[in-house]
């Protein structure tokens, strides 16, 4: 199978088949629905405005990036409710950068029984069970109790707006806390040496307006200047810039398989995945968890990943997603959808 043209055309079929999927459409409205409210709330509960704020933390303005409108409030708003499945997850992923001050504003108002943030978290129905388990996810790695770690905090406990330990932007801090798994595939294959990616070109392919599914929207196409349907996308995606290590153990063990790899195990796939986590009904079902992981094959496969690089990120907890090396890609969508 290798990294022939063939195998990425037909994941890419695959992908295309999957964004007109109903049931993974109606869960990613879902969340986005969810995470803009969320998002709104917590912003007007810390005395800012939403309409000039909101798009800071879920929007982006780099037309390098696949699906990004913008950070206009109604844009965002349409989007949430009504875009495509690329728009929608693009604001799932801009919502899991930006996590930190809500996440944090989350776990220390359930950690001290805040009622304001209780009546956010029975709003938006989020899951208490998986803050909990970030919360002694965190002590355990920290060895310390929230109680103590909050301490560090100069400024307010609850927004931590001024806490330079808790919520500055460098990595690593406490917000990887919140949003990395730090025991799977994603984190392991960027630590072995040799390095997993070998280099990232800074002239990506570009890609074709007939090479992408689903279609673009009038919001993508105002933010990218599109205005013939020939100009090409200036997206840099992880296929387009990313050159693997051969070397690498992770790049050894996929060549042996015959599986394809593109890009390495999705750190993406990760990233989003612990976002979707946090609301309940995610949390609680595997029927939904399926949804999601085919709602990334049909986001990323494979302008950014194979279908194999994001079913091996996903394989360990606290995902859990049924996953063989042996399994051809066909094979694990069948399992997906059952």
């Amino acid at each position: 199978m290798g990294n022939s043209s063939t195998t990425m055309q037909k994941e890419h079929h695959i992908a295309c088949e999957i964004v007109k999927n109903p049931e993974v459409n109606e869960l990613v409205t879902y969340l986005t629905s969810r995470i803009f409210g969320l998002t709104y709330d917590y912003l007007q509960l810390n005395g800012k405005n939403p309409h000039t704020e909101l798009g800071k933390i879920l929007g982006g303005t780099s037309p390098e990036n696949a699906g990004t409108v913008g950070q206009d409030f109604k844009t965002l708003y349409q989007v949430a409710y009504h875009g495509n499945l690329r728009e929608k997850m693009s604001m799932i992923m801009y919502f899991s950068y930006n996590i930190c001050h809500l996440g944090w504003f989350l776990l220390i108002g359930l950690y001290n029984n805040d009622l304001t943030v209780l009546q956010l978290i029975r709003k938006y129905n989020i899951s208490t069970e998986d803050l909990w388990r970030r919360i002694r996810r965190i002590e355990s790695i920290m060895a310390a109790e929230l109680s103590d770690i909050i301490d560090l905090c100069p400024g307010s406990v609850v927004t931590c707006q001024n806490c330079d330990i808790i919520c500055r932007g460098n990595y690593p801090n406490v917000c990887t806390l919140f949003n990395f798994h730090s025991e799977g595939p994603v984190s392991f294959s960027r630590q072995m040496n040799p390095k997993l990616r070998a280099k990232q070109t800074q002239n990506p392919t570009s890609w074709k307006q007939s090479q992408i599914c689903p279609p673009l929207s009038k919001r993508e196409k105002k933010l990218l200047g599109i205005t013939s349907k020939t100009q090409p996308l200036p997206w840099r995606t992880g296929r387009s810039t990313i050159e693997l290590n051969p070397e690498n153990p992770y790049v050894m063990l996929d060549k042996q398989s015959g599986t394809l790899a593109i890009g390495g195990p999705s750190g993406h796939s990760d990233l989003l995945f612990n976002s979707a986590l946090i609301f309940e009904p995610v949390y609680r079902n595997m029927r939904l968890r399926k949804l999601f992981t085919l709602a990334l094959i049909g986001w990323m496969a494979s302008l950014d990943h194979s279908i194999h690089s994001i079913a091996e990120a996903l394989s360990v907890p606290p995902f859990n997603m049924p996953y063989d090396n042996d399994w051809s890609p066909m094979q694990y969508i069948h399992i997906l959808l059952n």
